[in-house]
């Protein structure tokens, strides 16, 4: 139920347009952007996990862990995301041109630059339950 979901603290974009099928309620358009309680501010920029999580795994190269490291408000650092490879046969170049990309879709969709360090595999935490993808600093 979507409008439940509104009401409990997620983000979402409304859509009062008349559907082309002739429904005129309320709609939410493109579902559920994220968890206001998961949101965090950089750079003047709301930037929700959940979106990060979509970028990491639209690259092949990188697989689904990631870690985002948010330094405090005006230490001059910049955001950095951690991420593993998908495999220990993907070149240097493959790499490095999985994170140029990265960088390029992340400053497009959210407008920020951030630094990608591309650890080892197995190197980034894992988690039962809800992951802690957060480490502030």
């Amino acid at each position: 139920m979507p409008l439940i979901r509104w009401r409990m603290g997620d983000r979402v974009k409304f859509d009062i347009k008349k559907c082309e099928c002739g429904r005129t309620f309320l709609r939410l358009d493109g579902g559920i952007i994220g968890r206001a309680d998961d949101m965090f501010q950089f750079g003047g920029v709301n930037i929700f996990p959940s979106a990060i999580e979509n970028f990491v795994r639209e690259i092949e190269a990188f697989a689904n862990e990631y870690q985002i490291i948010v330094p405090k408000i005006g230490s001059g650092k910049h955001l950095t995301i951690r991420v593993e490879p998908s495999s220990p046969t993907l070149s240097r170049e493959e790499i490095d041109r999985a994170v140029k990309n990265f960088k390029e879709v992340f400053k497009f969709r959210i407008g920020v630059t951030p630094e990608v360090e591309v650890v080892k595999m197995g190197e980034l935490p894992r988690f039962e339950g809800k992951a802690r993808r957060i480490v502030r600093k």
